[in-house]
Order: structure tokens, then C-alpha cells, then sequence
């Protein structure tokens, strides 16, 4: 067990080891429950607004940085 800070608010967090390495492999954030829950429920938010047909420039500029990698990471 390992005590690692969200990369978010900072907050310390007990985490397996292994867990941590797979998201530092995989370029993923460390994330504390609440982080976590707020970013999936803004993604779950901007998806259905365009599912919905509700497009707005400011949710079509979100959605393409969630489903866009930058150059170092992959979906992989």
C-alpha cells in the first residue's frame, strides 16, 4: 500500500502499488474518489449534451480534448 497525493487536489490517498504503476504507465492521473467522481460525472454531462444534440462550441473544444491523446500517451 502505497500514500500517494492526488494529482488534482493533493489530497494523500492509499493506493495498491501496482494500481499506481498501471496509471503512471498508461499516463493516467492518480486520482482521490472525489476527483475521480466529478471528472467522470463532467464527462458523462458532455457526452449526453451531445448525444442530445445540444452542441456548443465550448462542449465540442471538451469533448475533443477527452477523446484526443496528447502525443506522448495513447489509448493503449
Amino acid at each position: 500500500m502505497l500514500d500517494v497525493d492526488c494529482d488534482n487536489c493533493g489530497v494523500r490517498i492509499g493506493l495498491d502499488s501496482s494500481v499506481v504503476s498501471v496509471k503512471h504507465q498508461l499516463h493516467k492521473p492518480v486520482e482521490c474518489p472525489i476527483c475521480r467522481n466529478m471528472r467522470v460525472s463532467k464527462e458523462m454531462e458532455l457526452l449526453e449534451n451531445e448525444f442530445r444534440g445540444m452542441k456548443s462550441e465550448e462542449n465540442e473544444t471538451k469533448l475533443r480534448r477527452l477523446r484526443i491523446p496528447s502525443a506522448d500517451q495513447s489509448f493503449f
